[in-house]
């Protein structure tokens, strides 16, 4: 999987295994800073990627500076 923020692609990333499609779990993949305003995110994923998984939910904590 591939983060992109405003045009700007990130890392790739594997989404580990949780072993079940109703499993749950939590896996921080980057971290971020961003100007006030409104940001694009796009999640990408490579086509020779292993693509067999349920995105739930992205969660985006806010920092300090």
């Amino acid at each position: 999987m591939i983060l992109e923020w405003d045009g700007e692609s990130g890392q790739r990333h594997q989404v580990m295994n949780t072993t079940h499609h109703g499993a749950y779990e939590l896996q921080p993949l980057e971290t971020r800073r961003l100007a006030a305003g409104t940001h694009h995110l796009v999640v990408r994923m490579p086509e020779n990627a292993f693509q067999n998984f349920n995105i739930d939910y992205l969660q985006l904590d806010r920092g300090l500076s």
